[in-house]
């Protein structure tokens, strides 16, 4: 595309390109990063959050694997001292990728700590160096034009937000598609009105994963639990849940990407401890008690699972209806 022809009423008329003049009805901007529509033919400001996201940068490659090497069936998630790596294990290879904020450690540093996590063979991997801009459009639904994907933004791979967002978005869209004209403005502000809550959302989920973490070792986790880099919706709810265990109707939105069960994983895991709102010692004993058979029934699962690329290789030759 080189250029937009916009009509009187400022609706997108049609796309100019090589090949000629593209003339549609309803434009969907899915030009990633660039957002070419929104962001450079509306103009459309760029709401940053780095401030409170602070990873801006990944380094990615794919590591070969051979047929005889063990596949763990979840991603291997390990922090470093300004970020975090992820190593995601298909059958074939891993996908690995060094997410880091490079206000808090130089390129250099990266690639280093990088290839000390690859073994020593980062540079005949061939590396791409990924930087990205942390933080979302002020708008996702200009007249006749609607940005899904990295064109609405972007704020780290780190539970996959965007990819979430992206499917929140379009089935929004999909549900709510213009059959007329005269539908787009109401249409289009409920819209906005509604993904923009939502990337908010995703905002405090993800500063979550960072604000709990006791480490102290380095700046970057000092200052992600610094007050004022954790948004103010957040550090209501964790006010909260320092005396309330979280309930569902601590999320009333239904535009919640994630919910209840996603935070208590994090919260948990990361040694966030609740006060029970009731308790005494017959209920600890209930308790304890459940704790011990779900321990055992845990056991005797992992027991019985066979080995993920034993299963995979089963699928693949036999279809999962056969499994």
């Amino acid at each position: 595309m080189n250029d937009v022809s916009f009509g009187i009423d400022g609706s997108i008329h049609s796309l100019l390109t090589d090949k000629g003049e593209l003339t549609f009805d309803f434009y969907i901007d899915c030009s990633g990063f660039e957002s070419i529509l929104l962001a450079k033919k509306f103009d459309v400001p760029f709401i940053d959050k780095s401030q409170q996201l602070f990873v801006n940068t990944a380094l990615v490659t794919q590591v070969p694997t051979q047929n005889f090497e063990k596949i763990p069936p979840f991603t291997i998630a390990t922090a470093h001292k300004a970020g975090w790596i992820w190593d995601i294990a298909l059958t074939q290879r891993r996908g690995t990728g060094f997410v880091y904020s490079n206000d808090y450690m130089s390129n250099a540093e990266a690639e280093d700590k990088f290839d000390q996590y690859l073994g020593g063979k980062l540079a005949e991997l061939t590396p791409r160096k990924i930087p990205m801009k942390v933080g979302y459009r002020q708008q996702f639904w200009v007249k006749n034009c609607v940005a899904l994907g990295l064109a609405q933004g972007f704020l780290e791979p780190i539970e996959a937000t965007s990819i979430l967002l992206t499917d929140f978005s379009a089935r929004f869209l999909a549900e709510r598609f213009p059959s007329d004209k005269d539908d787009i403005d109401y249409l289009a502000k409920r819209f906005n009105e509604t993904v923009s809550q939502a990337w908010e959302r995703v905002v405090e989920f993800a500063k979550l994963h960072y604000c709990l973490s006791d480490r102290s070792d380095s700046a970057f986790w000092r200052d992600n639990r610094s007050d004022k880099t954790i948004p103010e919706g957040l550090k209501q709810r964790l006010k909260m849940w320092r005396n309330f265990i979280p309930i569902a109707e601590d999320f009333p939105s239904k535009f919640e990407v994630f919910n209840r069960e996603n935070y208590l994983y994090v919260l948990y895991g990361m040694k966030y401890f609740t006060r029970p709102t009731y308790s005494n010692a017959e209920v600890d004993k209930r308790i304890v008690q459940h704790l011990a058979k779900m321990k055992l029934l845990k056991s005797k699962m992992i027991s019985e699972l066979p080995d993920h690329r034993e299963l995979l290789d089963k699928i693949r030759l036999y279809g999962l209806q056969s499994i």
